[in-house]
């Protein structure tokens, strides 16, 4: 799973939600955000034993609701969101807050996804 992790990485994907935030379970997917550009460069060279969805993935919201398509890997399930530059941007500066948070003001699942739409929705819009 790291390899995959270490090419998703490569190809300027990085990594949001509860796996890079904390709060994260055994079993949580991986979301990983990146540009067109990167995307098309990342789905031309996905290791052979991938197996690629062109379907959003179902789930419980957050970034599930957003992903483009996924890939499943060794078990898991990587999402992929692809966002404009810009919009990367946003959701990149929103990521490095959600980390510093203290986890016990918002250790609750659906209170992490409000505060996240929210910044990133806010920082969208300031430009």
């Amino acid at each position: 799973m790291q390899s995959l992790i270490n090419y998703l990485y490569g190809q300027g994907a990085m990594l949001v939600g509860s796996r890079a935030w904390g709060g994260e379970t055994r079993t949580s997917d991986y979301d990983f955000i990146v540009t067109a550009a990167e995307n098309e460069a990342l789905k031309n060279n996905l290791p052979i034993d991938c197996v690629i969805s062109n379907s959003p993935p179902t789930g419980s919201g957050g970034s599930n609701t957003r992903a483009s398509y996924y890939i499943q890997y060794d078990g898991a399930q990587f999402n992929i969101i692809v966002l404009r530059p810009e919009v990367k941007r946003c959701w990149l500066q929103t990521s490095d807050m959600m980390r510093n948070f203290p986890r016990d003001k918002i250790g609750n699942r659906t209170l992490r996804r409000f505060i996240f739409t929210l910044l990133v929705d806010t920082f969208v819009h300031l430009g």
